[in-house]
């Protein structure tokens, strides 16, 4: 992996030459479970909302406004902390979107023992901070980019040890096909953002959510700078951009238009 002076992962140089290869919009997002909300106050300047909150809303001011977030089971939303394996599920919640987001019981029971949960464990906490602000060794990565820039990082994993990618859509709370997924089987995992995610957490309509173990951001960095090399750059430029666009616009505008305009004399004379 990357090192700095102090012999450990220079999550802030990484951070800086992804944001610098592909133009990303928004912030990488350092993630990491903690087993007790007392560690929250190692981290520097850590936020802790004492109100209900979503994982979406924290991954949105992470990512967009610079945050460091801590987020304790007590004042995580249900659905969210199950999830993340802080909690177990609430009574209920198999069914709970009847109407909404499918037609019947069966459907919606079907959707949710279908859904990926990190296994219910020890944590209470879940602290997300901007990878570049170095404040913690994070689990994994969370990146939110345009359908583009994920083909440029998913290409430069394979560049070296090839593997196909597998992903999932089970439906509302894709952050189970991105970070339970990752989590639980550590690999990278692509996910479309579902509805709360873009309502709750300023999600745009071309982003989509790719959760990478932290132990393989620099392998998919290098694998980036690399396929660089072989030309394949971002932004990724039309091949329209470069043609000879003089036979086009001999049928459009004539051969005696071209040819001046290629030799350079004036159209009038």
């Amino acid at each position: 992996m990357e090192k700095g002076e102090t012999g450990v992962t220079d999550w802030a140089e990484l951070s800086r030459e992804l944001e610098r290869l592909l133009h990303l919009r928004t912030h990488p997002i350092a993630f990491r479970r903690l087993e007790k909300a007392e560690e929250l106050e190692k981290i520097p300047k850590v936020r802790k909302p004492h109100h209900f909150y979503t994982l979406c809303q924290a991954m949105g001011l992470v990512r967009i406004a610079g945050q460091t977030i801590g987020i304790t089971k007590e004042n995580l939303n249900v659905r969210c902390a199950t999830i993340l394996g802080l909690r177990a599920p609430h009574p209920g919640c198999d069914t709970e979107r009847v109407g909404q987001f499918f037609e019947t019981e069966e459907d919606t029971k079907r959707q949710y023992e279908a859904q990926c949960n990190i296994p219910l464990g020890n944590a209470e906490v879940v602290v997300m901070a901007p990878l570049a602000s170095e404040k913690f060794d994070p689990e994994m990565i969370l990146i939110f980019g345009t359908p583009a820039q994920m083909l440029m990082m998913l290409t430069g994993l394979q560049w070296r040890d090839y593997t196909r990618f597998q992903f999932y859509f089970s439906g509302e709370d894709s952050c189970a096909d991105s970070i339970a997924e990752c989590y639980n089987n550590g690999t990278t995992y692509l996910s479309i953002p579902c509805y709360g995610e873009r309502v709750l957490g300023s999600v745009q309509d071309d982003e989509l959510l790719l959760a990478i173990p932290s132990n393989t951001l620099d392998k998919m960095v290098a694998g980036i700078r690399s396929i660089a090399k072989g030309g394949l750059t971002y932004p990724i430029t039309p091949v329209g951009l470069r043609l000879d666009m003089a036979p086009f616009m001999t049928k459009a505008y004539g051969p005696a238009l071209v040819k001046r305009a290629v030799e350079g004399t004036d159209v009038t004379d």
